[in-house]
C-alpha cells in the first residue's frame, strides 16, 4: 500500500491546476471540428423560469470509461435543466469519428480539438479525464469537476441558480487540498477535508483523496470514521454508498457494516439507477456473502417499486434488466436471467450501444448453457 501511495503522489506534480474552474468566465472553443451536432446556445430559462445550463465535457477517446461517459451525458441532455451537452477531445479527428461509429445515437454534440487550444485552455495540461465543465446562461463557469460527478452536482441545484462564490471557495480548498496531497501530509488534509465538508457534505474529490490517502497508509478505521460520518451528512448522494461498498469489500474486519449500509441507502435514496448499480455492485464485489444476497434481493425489489421507472432511458433499461438477470442467476434462476439479459440487449440496441448488446447475447446464451447442462456426480 506504501508503494501505491508513493507512486500516486509522484503522480501528482504532474497534475497541474486547471486554467479555468468555478467563477471564471467561459471561453469559445477555437479551432474545434464539429462531427456530431454544434456548439450549443445559451438559453435564458426554461418553460418553468429555471436556469437551464450548457455542459463542456472533455474526454478521450480511446479511455475504458469514455462510452459510458458518452452514454450517461445523453441521459443528462434531456433534462430540464441543461441547454446542451458538447463532447471535446484533444484527439485527433479521425480517431473521434471511430469512436461515434460504436456509438451511432447521441444527444449531444461532439468535436474534435484540431489544435487542442480548446482543451489547452480549459484544462491547462492535466491528464485528468473525463472532465466538465457547466456554464450558467450569463457565460460563467459555476462548477468543474470530474464527469462522473456531474449528474450529483445537477440534482444538488434542486431548480435552483448555483451559488457561484460557493462553489469557487470550494474550488480553490480543493486545489490546496490537492497541494497538501502532494506533500504527503494527512493531518493537515483532515482539517481541511473538513472545511469542505461543511461547505459541500460528501464532496467527491475531497472524499476520494482522503479515503485514498488514509487507506494507503493504513489508517482503516480513519477512512470509516469519515467515509460513515459523510454518510450520516449527505444521506440522499448515492455515490457516498458506492464508496462504502468498494471499502467494505477490500476490509473483512468492516464486513458487520453492510447491512446498515443497505439499510440506509434503501431509506434515502430514490433514484432508480443507483439501486441497479447497487444490486450489481453487492452481487459482484461479495460473491458468497449471505448478506449481500440479501440486501441485493431487498433493494432490486425495492428499486422496481420507486417512481421514474416508466420514464427510464434505454441504457437505464438496460441497466435494470441486467442488475435483474445477474441476480436470477445467483439464485440459480438461469431461464429468467437468460431472458433479462435478451432485454438488455435489446435495450443497449435501441441506446445506440451494439457492443454493449453483443455482450449482453454472449452473458445471455451463458446463462442458458448453465440452465441446461447438467453433470452427473
Amino acid at each position: 500500500m506504501k508503494k501505491r501511495l508513493a507512486a500516486f503522489l509522484l503522480l501528482l506534480p504532474l497534475l497541474p491546476l486547471f486554467a479555468l474552474r468555478s467563477g471564471d468566465k467561459m471561453r469559445p472553443p477555437e479551432d474545434v471540428k464539429w462531427l456530431r451536432g454544434s456548439l450549443p446556445e445559451p438559453v435564458e430559462r426554461d418553460a418553468a423560469g429555471r436556469t437551464k445550463y450548457r455542459i463542456f465535457t472533455f474526454l478521450l477517446t480511446h479511455a475504458a470509461n469514455s462510452p459510458e461517459t458518452v452514454m450517461m451525458l445523453n441521459g443528462l441532455a434531456s433534462r430540464d435543466d441543461v441547454a446542451g451537452i458538447a463532447v471535446i477531445t484533444p484527439d485527433p479527428a479521425v480517431d473521434a469519428e471511430a469512436f461515434l461509429e460504436r456509438l451511432p445515437k447521441t444527444a449531444v454534440s461532439f468535436g474534435a480539438d484540431r489544435s487542442r487550444r480548446t482543451t489547452g485552455t480549459y484544462m491547462a495540461g492535466s491528464i485528468l479525464f473525463p472532465m466538465a465543465f457547466v456554464i450558467d446562461p450569463d457565460g460563467l463557469i459555476v462548477w468543474n469537476g470530474e464527469a462522473v460527478d456531474l449528474p450529483e452536482f445537477l440534482d444538488s441545484l434542486g431548480g435552483k441558480p448555483a451559488d457561484v462564490s460557493r462553489q469557487r471557495r470550494i474550488s480553490e480548498k480543493l486545489d490546496e487540498l490537492q497541494t497538501l496531497m502532494r506533500g504527503n501530509e494527512p493531518r493537515r488534509m483532515r482539517h481541511l477535508a473538513d472545511e469542505i465538508f461543511r461547505l459541500d457534505p460528501g464532496n467527491a474529490p475531497a472524499l476520494r483523496m482522503m479515503l485514498f490517502v488514509l487507506e494507503s497508509s493504513g489508517r482503516i478505521p480513519e477512512a470509516w470514521e469519515i467515509l460513515s460520518g459523510q454518510l450520516a451528512a449527505a444521506p440522499r448522494k448515492a455515490r457516498i454508498y458506492y464508496a462504502a461498498l468498494d471499502m467494505i469489500s477490500r476490509h473483512a474486519a468492516l464486513g458487520k457494516e453492510l447491512p446498515g449500509v443497505v439499510g440506509r441507502f434503501a431509506q434515502n435514496v430514490k433514484s432508480p439507477d443507483a439501486y441497479d448499480i447497487l444490486v450489481w455492485t453487492l452481487l459482484e464485489r461479495f460473491a458468497f456473502d449471505a448478506a449481500a444476497l440479501e440486501g441485493a434481493v431487498r433493494l432490486y425489489e425495492a428499486g422496481g417499486r420507486l417512481q421514474g421507472n416508466a420514464g427510464r432511458s434505454p441504457a437505464s433499461a438496460a441497466g435494470r434488466c441486467a442488475a435483474g438477470a445477474l441476480l436470477a442467476a445467483r439464485l440459480g434462476q438461469f431461464a429468467r436471467a437468460a431472458g433479462l439479459q435478451r432485454q438488455a440487449a435489446r435495450h443497449w440496441r435501441a441506446a445506440g450501444s451494439a457492443s454493449a448488446a453483443e455482450n449482453a447475447e454472449r452473458t445471455a446464451s451463458f446463462f442458458e448453457l448453465c440452465g441446461k447442462t447438467s453433470v452427473r456426480w
